[in-house]
């Protein structure tokens, strides 16, 4: 095996560790508000505050790692996630629960920021794409087997349990950092005035768009699936943890064919073609709802389709940044970073205002009227594909 993809085996390792920590609070709730006696809105905060964190860590918690070398910075990143895990599975007080909560998603965001870097950096130029979904299928993994995987563990065990499980699993994934990513990956060193280029050009907005419309799209319906399956479908609610099952299934598979396309035609181009067929997924779930087989083969198309953007949004990123702040690509890959999770809070409350509003029948539609203006952007780009061989590697110089 290659030395490149060893570290790429090392970093899925740790996205799955990441993945399973925000994926999990879903199957573990109740028993949060058991053991902390509080009522389940208070133990939502749990998922928000996380989801704050990566928000706020992609841009900001970069910034101090940003002049050590890759290899410290993923060092540091994991162990700081590691140790927080740690502390929750210790923690007999709520409010500490939760401040670990948020700071274990501010190190969410930056591995992100970091690993993509890293990729770039240590993978052949044809082959960055789909060494980035390789990296991401860690991700993808978790949104299978997270919820279940928490909510098995908290029924026979107790909730805490699985972050002494998470702990264990980032702490192997450091291992693997410290034994197989190239330690000489050099840094490009920000601050807070190094955030301002990312957001001077256009065409850095319009990415940032296509990163909240593309990511977030999927989620006006995800959120609320299982409402439609079985107020609109018929199935019963036991069967619709089946039907995610294959939705997260069909998911991995789209991540990495997402990224052999993206290597072969570009990210323009495969964004293209990929949100064009999201786009007519959500439109197909109006007809295909009322009809059981439809609706599973229809949400295993989105599933599908909508991560298999995921590799072409993170180079499209890259470039994007090396071709309008080249000396802060960091900065503008980090705030892209944190786009991501933008794009799923604000799909989250617009599918919830089209619930309450129009009802669960409507919020295909609205998905795809969420992925439309990440299509137009796409359709605008003036390059079907971007030349990511002219990506310099300068940064993985040998020390000296």
């Amino acid at each position: 095996m290659q030395d490149y993809k060893k570290a790429i085996f090392a970093l899925a390792l740790s996205s799955f560790a990441l993945g399973v920590t925000e994926f999990v609070m879903a199957g573990v709730l109740v028993d949060v508000q058991s053991s902390f006696q509080i009522d389940a809105k208070t133990a939502g905060w749990l998922t928000t505050l996380y989801a704050i964190g990566v928000v706020i860590g992609a841009p900001l918690v970069t910034i101090p790692l940003s002049r050590f070398y890759r290899h410290t910075q993923l060092l540091i990143n994991l162990g700081i996630f590691a140790l927080v895990n740690l502390v929750i599975f210790f923690s007999t007080n709520f409010y500490l629960t939760a401040l670990m909560r948020f700071i274990a998603g501010t190190q969410h965001g930056v591995f992100f920021v970091i690993a993509t870097l890293a990729i770039t950096a240590i993978a052949p130029s044809d082959k960055r794409s789909t060494a980035l979904a390789v990296m991401v299928t860690g991700l993808t993994v978790a949104l299978v087997t997270g919820v279940p995987l928490g909510t098995f563990i908290g029924h026979f065990f107790g909730f805490k349990f699985i972050f002494l499980l998470i702990f264990v699993i980032t702490l192997l994934a450091f291992i693997g950092v410290l034994q197989m990513m190239p330690k000489n990956i050099y840094p490009s060193p920000t601050s807070l005035k190094s955030l301002i280029p990312a957001f001077s050009h256009k065409n850095l907005f319009k990415t940032y768009a296509i990163t909240i419309c593309s990511c977030g799209s999927q989620f006006v319906l995800y959120t609320y699936i299982q409402k439609l399956l079985v107020e609109i479908s018929g199935f019963e609610v036991k069967d619709t943890a089946y039907i995610l099952l294959a939705y997260g299934i069909c998911a991995i598979f789209g991540n990495l064919w997402g990224g052999k396309m993206a290597d072969k035609f570009g990210a323009i181009f495969s964004l293209r073609v990929i949100l064009s067929l999201l786009l007519l997924s959500f439109l197909s779930v109006e007809f295909a709802m009322h009809f059981k087989t439809a609706i599973v083969l229809n949400l295993c198309f989105i599933g599908f389709f909508a991560f298999a953007t995921i590799s072409s949004l993170k180079m499209l990123s890259i470039a994007k940044a090396k071709r309008h702040s080249i000396k802060f690509i960091d900065s503008t890959v980090s705030v892209n970073e944190a786009a991501f999770n933008v794009g799923i809070a604000l799909a989250s409350w617009l599918g919830g205002l089209v619930l309450l509003n129009l009802g669960i029948e409507f919020n295909a539609i609205f998905s795809a009227l969420f992925v439309l203006p990440a299509l137009i952007f796409a359709l605008i780009f003036a390059k079907d594909k971007l030349n990511y061989s002219k990506f310099k590697s300068s940064k993985l110089r040998a020390k000296k």
